[in-house]
């Protein structure tokens, strides 16, 4: 990555920690990924207390990221267990605590 395609990405991942906080999310953990997959380069990983605002957070965070001008390629999983909002190089996945605790083991 260039230094402006890294700039527009860390504004990409403080524009949805905020969206995140601003919806009170628990456990928000950004990670590194570009070693690990050409995919994207940052994962969020966020916990809500209910499907409500799960759905909420990421509705909050797709609102906060076109606003800002960034481009959502998708929105999978609307159940409110689980969403995951894919930004291109940054990808948020929000979950109920207690789906969180079953899907991910982080090493």
């Amino acid at each position: 990555m260039n230094e402006q395609e890294l700039q527009d990405l860390q504004k990409m991942v403080e524009t949805a920690v905020e969206a995140l906080e601003d919806i009170k999310a628990k456990d928000i953990s950004v990670l590194q990924t570009q070693e690990k997959t050409s995919l994207f380069a940052r994962m969020i990983i966020a916990s809500g207390d209910s499907t409500r605002q799960v759905k909420a957070l990421a509705n909050n965070v797709a609102v906060s990221l076109k606003e800002a001008g960034f481009e959502i390629l998708s929105t999978e999983g609307d159940s409110g267990e689980w969403t995951l909002v894919d930004a291109g190089d940054l990808v948020v996945q929000i979950g109920r605590a207690s789906c969180r605790e079953r899907v991910y083991v982080l090493v």
